[in-house]
């Protein structure tokens, strides 16, 4: 297994002055695909992103201590043990000031068309899109679920391209993070939208992007196992979780 070792942490280096601790991983973009499906199993969600200059993936946490971050570090070193391969890796520790933390997110996420008809914009950089686009603003760090994954980009590329063949359809989002699909489902022309998770934040997450995206009225959001939730025949059923769970 290629990567640095891990350094020390020590109290005068990361989290001084109260800054938040930044826990960052550097890889493939394939590993940093599956870190970003895996992770959220073990109730770590990061933020990733592709740096385009350096051609590799980042993986990024942030902790209010040193102990959280070394926590969190531990568990993905664990998880990166199990999954890395021969695949490189590094893993560093570092602090960022806490008026940096949400305008780190800009650098990095930028409205982009991920289907023919669906764009996806974060809040700061909104954009007026074309004749037929369904314009959805999803700001990253709130829940797994920017259309930056290409799993996610695939499910909303399937339902647009369906949408000739099941105009007016019925769509179940299982396992729905932040509500994206569903949101993509509405805009697109699907009709009674219904999206579920295991995690209580994921439902409310998906509520309240629903309610910004102007959609909310169009999408029954519930929380639970789908084999446990009363659900009629839907026409189109998306389910962007893992492997193990779809089989």
């Amino acid at each position: 297994m290629a990567r640095r070792p891990r350094e020390p942490m020590n109290a005068d280096a990361p989290g001084a002055d109260g800054a938040l601790v930044v826990v960052t991983v550097e890889t493939t973009e394939a590993l940093m695909a599956i870190l970003e499906e895996v992770l959220p199993v073990q109730g770590l969600f990061p933020a990733c992103w592709i740096d385009d200059e350096k051609d590799h993936g980042h993986v990024q946490f942030f902790a209010d201590t040193l102990d959280e971050a070394g926590q969190i570090q531990a568990q993905v070193e664990s998880v990166l043990a199990e999954f890395a391969g021969e695949t490189p890796w590094t893993l560093r520790m570092g602090d960022c000031p806490r008026e940096d933390w949400a305008e780190s997110w800009k650098a990095y996420f930028k409205a982009e068309r991920v289907s023919e008809h669906v764009v996806i914009m974060p809040s700061w950089d909104p954009v007026e899109g074309e004749a037929g686009d369904c314009l959805i603003r999803i700001d990253p760090g709130m829940s797994f679920g920017t259309g930056q994954h290409g799993t996610t980009r695939a499910c909303i590329q399937l339902l647009d391209g369906l949408t000739d063949t099941h105009a007016d359809a019925s769509l179940l989002d299982v396992g729905c993070g932040s509500g994206i699909l569903s949101i993509a489902g509405v805009m697109l022309g699907y009709t009674r939208v219904t999206a579920i998770d295991l995690d209580p934040l994921c439902v409310s997450i998906s509520s309240e992007n629903a309610c910004i995206n102007g959609v909310n009225e169009k999408i029954e959001c519930y929380e639970g196992d789908l084999a446990d939730l009363h659900v009629e025949p839907y026409a189109v059923v998306v389910a962007n979780v893992l492997a193990p769970v779809l089989i």
